[in-house]
Formats: structure tokens, C-alpha cells, sequence
């Protein structure tokens, strides 16, 4: 499903649920690794989500793996070799999502 964009409405109450129980649970998602479902409309419908105190320092990746799922793979990884949170500025602020202002 996508979290960003739900194609209906019983989609957006999944959503919002989801982004409830992710805040509850200080979660936080990872950064989109482009389509996640091959078909006749590419998508992204899979997500990876890790604890707000380390998916600043994580990026995810998809892996193909032949015929065997119209899905990819999903994997995080370390994607910064930094000893702490990057730098916050207007860059940064404009990059962040809608619920990070909720």
C-alpha cells in the first residue's frame, strides 16, 4: 500500500493507523528506495521502518530477485560513516514529510 498516497479510503485508514502505532512506538520510515512492485504500473508499495533514534543513519535498497515476486527485496543499510545525526537545516526542514509537523 502506499503510506504517501492511499488509492481509497479504506487505504487511508490503514494508513493513519499505521502512522499512529509508528509515532506510538517512535518509529520513523526510511527513505524510499524507488518501486517496490513491478507490473503494469511500477509502485511503491513496501516500506522499511526503524526506530527514530537510528533511521536518520539507515537508507533502503531493493533487490530484484528474477521472477521469483512482482516485489523486491527490501534492505537497510548504514548510509552515512558519521559518528552523529547530520546537520539540521532549511535543506533538511524542506526534505522532511508532512508528519513530521504533526
Amino acid at each position: 500500500m502506499p503510506l504517501q498516497d492511499p488509492r481509497s479510503d479504506d487505504e487511508l485508514d490503514l494508513a493513519h493507523s499505521f502512522f499512529q502505532y509508528a509515532q506510538a512506538h517512535t518509529l520513523a520510515p526510511l527513505g524510499e528506495s524507488g518501486a517496490t512492485r513491478r507490473g503494469n504500473r511500477d509502485a511503491t508499495l513496501d516500506f522499511l521502518w526503524a526506530s527514530s533514534q537510528d533511521a536518520w543513519r539507515l537508507r533502503t535498497t531493493v533487490q530484484w530477485l528474477g521472477d521469483l515476486s512482482d516485489h523486491g527485496m527490501l534492505s537497510a543499510s548504514s548510509a552515512v560513516a558519521s559518528r552523529g545525526p547530520p546537520r539540521f537545516t532549511p535543506k533538511t526542514l524542506t526534505a522532511l514529510p508532512a508528519e513530521a509537523f504533526a
